[in-house]
């Protein structure tokens, strides 16, 4: 059974329409297209999102060394809440975070 290639042409998957000129994140959860009156941010809030992890996730998990495992987890679970309280705050919604 021979299945025609076709460029430039809408496809679905998974029950979603990708259209030519999408944009698309893909990672080991899933992806999900763009929308297109969102690509325009999308760089600014990729920034954002980076800062986010560095000023919290990142540097508490520097910051462990030395700390009795509970201690270690408790520090990383206030920085978890910070990313989250930050990300919300900027973007107003709830997402993975």
């Amino acid at each position: 059974h021979v299945v025609p290639v076709r460029w430039n042409c809408e496809v679905e998957v998974f029950g979603r329409v990708i259209a030519p000129g999408h944009l698309i994140h893909a990672d080991k959860h899933g992806f999900l297209v763009i929308p297109p009156e969102d690509e325009a941010r999308l760089l600014e809030a990729a920034r954002f999102m980076d800062a986010n992890e560095c000023n919290t996730l990142i540097a508490a998990a520097r910051s462990c060394h030395g700390l009795a495992p509970r201690a270690a987890m408790r520090h990383l679970d206030r920085a978890w809440e910070a990313f989250g309280a930050t990300t919300r705050k900027q973007f107003g919604q709830r997402g993975e975070w």
